[in-house]
């Protein structure tokens, strides 16, 4: 089968502690802008689709050298020396806009004033060697949920713990897991308890669910990548999906040795995640299994590292997967989460998944089944490796 074609198968703000929100004073109009689904800018990323296109039209090539600074909001708590940054990428709900410092404290700032609302600083102090929080923890967004009356909460990760704030008042809601946070190691087994775990990238919203993934080690002290849904209202753990599958589940024969499973992490979702809403499908990357330069302890193809997984979105099973890189020893995972988009192929509209990789290859998936819209072939590498125990694949997939 190896041989076969397939046929079916930072945004980074530096060192900054302000956000200069630049507005066309000049040429506004107060005019409503379209009425479509590029309006707004309500989840990283702009949209659902994580196009990051905005359709709104008072600012364009015509007028853009016109902008000036309306506002600066400071969020005032760098430490240069400990390497801290701005990676957040806001939201905006409502005319709140919604962002993380490089403190990881959350705030609320009115979107038209630059005025603070509210903040909520999850830390007093951090103790210990600062330079590695701010490395391993940055914080690349936040997530807004409703459910269209009174309730509205954001939703992001500081260190190993999932949070629930309320988006009105910036307090930490009581009733979302053990005082409004998720331990982030739930689900992995006792094993893994003690590992580094959290998740850098903003999670995802699917009616009342959290779908998340982690960021872990690369080394072989890595926690599993498993993907996760908890409950937005309770914390509680709705289903997991194995990226590393154990005994009795698919993929588990891809690894050589049988408990792979229970001496191997990685294969998460560091990058984020583009849910199909009106097909409740999760199109999920995943990085590397661990550790990510070396192979030799855990030799076989290696599912689910380096996949684009689609998973139904209500109770995560797996609808299908394709695996850019098998055994992948050279970090070589795909490096951001997927777009959806609408092509014309071969004369036909087709709902499509778009994927980009280290490799600087693109990926084109027709959404439902999975099949490449175009010829992907196995296509014989090199094996040659003085490293011990190393088995390199002898195929890998290539786009035509």
């Amino acid at each position: 089968m190896m041989s076969q074609r397939y046929r079916h198968c930072r945004h980074r703000a530096g060192l900054s502690t302000f956000f200069h929100l630049l507005v066309l004073l000049s040429v506004w109009c107060g005019c409503s802008p379209p009425d479509d689904a590029y309006t707004r800018w309500d989840v990283v990323g702009g949209n659902a689709s994580g196009n990051k296109y905005s359709s709104l039209r008072q600012i364009d090539t015509t007028n853009v050298q016109q902008l000036r600074v309306a506002w600066e909001y400071h969020a005032g708590d760098a430490d240069t020396a400990a390497h801290s940054q701005i990676q957040c990428n806001p939201i905006i709900v409502d005319g709140v806009l919604y962002g993380t410092s490089p403190k990881l404290t959350l705030f609320a700032i009115d979107a038209a004033t630059g005025r603070e609302k509210w903040r909520y600083t999850p830390f007093d102090t951090i103790a210990g060697d600062k330079t590695g929080h701010f490395i391993l923890n940055n914080n690349r967004g936040v997530t807004y949920w409703t459910d269209g009356r009174h309730d509205h909460r954001i939703v992001y990760t500081v260190g190993p713990y999932l949070q629930a704030i309320d988006a009105t008042t910036g307090k930490r809601i009581a009733g979302f897991g053990h005082n409004g946070q998720v331990d982030l190691h739930t689900g992995l087994g006792e094993a893994f308890q003690d590992l580094f775990i959290t998740h850098t990238s903003a999670p995802s919203v699917y009616k009342d669910l959290i779908l998340t993934g982690t960021r872990v080690s690369e080394a072989m002290d890595a926690a599993p990548g498993h993907i996760r849904a908890f409950d937005v209202r309770t914390g509680e753990l709705k289903w997991i999906f194995h990226t590393i599958p154990q005994p009795g589940e698919p993929g588990h024969e891809t690894w050589d040795n049988p408990e792979a499973y229970t001496l191997t992490g990685g294969a998460n979702n560091w990058m984020g995640m583009t849910i199909d809403h009106a097909r409740g499908i999760a199109y999920i990357p995943t990085g590397s299994a661990s550790m990510d330069f070396y192979g030799g302890k855990r030799t076989g193809a290696n599912l689910y590292a380096d996949c684009l997984l689609a998973l139904d979105a209500n109770t995560g099973r797996r609808l299908w997967h394709f695996q850019y890189i098998h055994h992948n020893t050279w970090d070589w995972d795909p490096s951001s989460y997927p777009v959806l988009v609408t092509v014309t192929h071969a004369g036909k509209k087709i709902d499509a998944v778009v994927q980009t990789t280290k490799t600087g290859f693109v990926f084109l998936f027709n959404r439902e089944t999975g099949e490449p819209l175009f010829d992907i072939v196995e296509t014989p590498v090199d094996t040659v490796t003085h490293l011990e125990g190393e088995k390199l694949w002898p195929t890998q997939p290539m786009p035509q």
